[in-house]
């Protein structure tokens, strides 16, 4: 009899790796490979990926021996990446690989410009959000550049929200309807885009506030504050009016057909003296705020002094009892 060696070599196999469609960031590519054995396909068998040199998944292959991976491409730059595919071999199989290239391109950007509404010579914030199309994300840490009604005026960089705001001076422009650009040039990842909104601002009338000289009160009694609104001599009915007395808001008054808002306020306490009043009107889109002061004599109160009668024996220890109270307004005081 003789001896002899049964030597069983692996099947061949071939893997070919598809050259993936381009993508932009922010698309999803298709890595796909088609892993044969003498010509037949083989099914079940696992295909791992790598791009750029980073492991990005395992796909199973099909009945047609086809595995493919949906790959996001979620950051730049633009460029050729390297794809691999690599099949480790098993169940009587050759190890097998094939490589090619991912086309990446830069993702088109969209800049969305707020519109805004403000009185002359407000300062406002001009704010832009930057976003690529390819899958609506907001781009962070992007500069982009504002022009208004055509010329530059600044830029910032866009935040977590991709937000970018510029503060800006309106007191340059006058009333109006004003353009309002913000561009983002293009980077390694994106291409350049602009956006378009409009700044209106609205001019104010001069208002004139005058508040009339409340006449002296003394403690106890009730003061009238009074003030007349006006706008190129002519009276601003309904408009609310704040007064102070003393640096302490006292209350609001809403003017009346004649542009008067009047407030009665009773003094309370003392001491005597001159008390300083204020009349404020804050403004709103058409009028301009306005306000004027004056002062308020307070004077001492009067007082009266009511004893009780007393009838009592010789000797007796009595209470005499007095009650001290102001005449203004009758309270006692303690």
């Amino acid at each position: 009899e003789g001896a002899g060696t049964l030597t069983l070599a692996a099947a061949d196999t071939r893997l070919e790796l598809d050259t993936p469609t381009p993508v932009r960031v922010g698309e999803t590519a298709c890595l796909s490979a088609t892993l044969t054995s003498e010509g037949a396909p083989l099914s079940g068998q696992p295909v791992a990926f790598r791009v750029a040199g980073a492991d990005v998944g395992t796909a199973s292959t099909n009945e047609a021996g086809v595995a493919s991976l949906d790959l996001k491409v979620e950051e730049g730059p633009a460029g050729e990446r390297p794809v691999e595919a690599t099949f480790s071999g098993g169940d009587g199989h050759a190890a097998a690989s094939d490589a090619s290239a991912l086309s990446v391109q830069r993702a088109p950007t969209e800049v969305v410009v707020a519109s805004l509404r403000a009185h002359v010579g407000d300062r406002v914030s001009l704010r832009a959000t930057l976003s690529r199309t390819t899958d609506a994300r907001v781009l962070a840490g992007k500069s982009v550049s504002f022009l208004v009604n055509g010329l530059a005026v600044g830029s910032a960089t866009t935040g977590a929200d991709g937000a970018a705001e510029l503060p800006f001076d309106t007191d340059i422009l006058t009333a109006g309807t004003h353009s309002v650009t913000a561009r983002f040039a293009e980077d390694d990842s994106y291409l350049a885009s602009e956006g378009e909104g409009t700044l209106t601002l609205i001019g104010v009338a001069a208002t004139q506030l005058g508040l009339d000289d409340p006449s002296p009160v003394r403690v106890g009694e009730t003061a009238r504050l009074s003030a007349t609104l006006t706008a190129d001599g002519a009276p601003l009915v309904g408009r609310t009016l704040a007064f102070r007395i003393a640096g302490a808001d006292t209350g609001t008054a809403v003017t009346n057909d004649e542009g008067v808002a009047s407030l009665d306020l009773k003094i309370e306490e003392g001491p005597a003296g001159e008390r300083s009043v204020e009349a404020s009107f804050p403004g709103e889109d058409a009028y301009a705020p306005a306000g004027d002061s004056g002062t308020l004599e307070v004077l001492r109160a009067p007082t009266e002094i009511a004893a009780s009668s007393l009838e009592a024996e010789v000797g007796a220890r009595v209470s005499l009892r007095a009650t001290l109270s102001r005449t203004t307004d009758a309270r006692a005081l303690s």
